[in-house]
C-alpha cells in the first residue's frame, strides 16, 4: 500500500513541476537550494530463500550494497555533480558550510550517501591527501537531531514528510 501511495505522491510532484515550469518565465529564476532525498541502491536480499544452501553469493553479506548498487550510487553523484556543477561552490569543491547529509544508522545507507558524495565531489588540487586515491573524507551525520527524525520513522507518510521538510527550510532559508 504505501508503494502505491509513494508513486503517485511522486507522479504529483513530477506533473505539478511541469505545469509550474511551463508557465513561469524561467529567464527570470535563480537556483537558490537544491534538496535531495535519496534511499539506498542496489542491495542483496534481506534473508535467505527457503531451500537455499549455505553458501551466499553476496560478497558483503544478506543486506548489504551490490557491486551494482556502489557503482550505481556513484554515478548518481557524478550525475547530480554534472546537473549542479554552476551551482555548487564556485571552485566546484567540497565547502562544509554549504552542503549537509544525514542517513539512517543502516550500512547500506551510510555506505550509498559516501559513495554518492565520492562521484559529486572529487577531491580537487589542494583537496588531495593522497594522489593515488580520487576520493576525501565527507561528513555524513548518523546520529541525528530532534530536526531531522523524521529519517528514522520508516512507517511515517512522505506527505507528513515533505511538509515538515518545506516548513523547515522555508523558514531556514527565507531570507535568501
Amino acid at each position: 500500500m504505501v508503494y502505491f501511495s509513494l508513486k503517485y505522491i511522486f507522479l504529483l510532484i513530477i506533473v505539478a513541476n511541469e505545469c509550474i515550469s511551463n508557465s513561469i518565465n524561467q529567464d527570470n529564476l535563480q537556483l537558490k537550494f537544491v534538496f535531495i532525498l535519496m534511499r539506498h541502491t542496489n542491495r542483496a536480499p534481506l534473508s535467505r530463500y527457503k531451500n537455499q544452501t549455505d553458501h551466499i553469493p553476496w560478497p558483503r553479506g544478506l543486506g548489504e550494497l551490490t557491486d551494482q548498487g556502489i557503482w550505481n550510487a556513484y554515478r548518481a553523484g557524478q550525475a547530480l555533480r554534472e546537473r549542479y556543477l554552476n551551482f555548487l561552490h564556485p571552485l566546484q569543491r567540497y565547502t562544509p558550510s554549504e552542503i549537509d547529509v544525514s542517513s539512517t544508522k543502516v550500512d547500506r545507507c551510510y555506505q550509498t550517501a559516501g559513495y554518492l558524495l565520492a562521484g559529486m565531489y572529487p577531491p580537487n588540487d589542494e583537496q588531495t591527501w593522497n594522489k593515488d586515491l580520487k576520493w576525501q573524507p565527507i561528513p555524513i551525520k548518523t546520529s541525528l537531531s530532534k530536526d531531522h527524525q523524521y529519517v528514522r520513522n520508516e512507517d511515517k507518510s512522505i506527505i507528513k514528510y515533505l511538509r515538515y521538510t518545506y516548513v523547515l527550510y522555508i523558514h531556514r532559508y527565507k531570507y535568501l
